[in-house]
């Protein structure tokens, strides 16, 4: 993984459109552009179902590959903006229910 630069945290608590937003996620204006306003949601996410140890159902809504990639994006620079409370366990990297307790 490279080494995360810090200058990018300032460029994005600055960002004022979403071409600026498409530099600072490495996305190509156009497909954020698309992602964003012109998409359909229900295009958005694969739905599908699975079932449950206990005989239920799981119902599964999972990104389709673009936003997965823009969503990935965005939380390394949220991740590097936000500095978690100490009891905070609940995806915070490096925390686990095992450091919970």
């Amino acid at each position: 993984m490279e080494e995360f630069d810090k200058n990018i945290i300032t460029k994005f608590l600055e960002v004022e459109t979403v071409r600026e937003l498409a530099f600072i996620l490495d996305t190509p204006y156009k497909t954020l552009k698309y992602n964003l306003y012109k998409a359909r949601d229900e295009d958005k996410y694969e739905v599908f179902e699975i079932k449950k140890r206990n005989g239920g159902i799981r119902r599964i809504c999972a990104p389709i590959s673009g936003i997965k990639r823009l969503q990935k994006n965005l939380s390394i620079k949220l991740n590097h903006l936000h500095n978690p409370k100490f009891c905070a366990h609940g995806y915070v990297k490096e925390r686990n229910i095992i450091t919970n307790a």
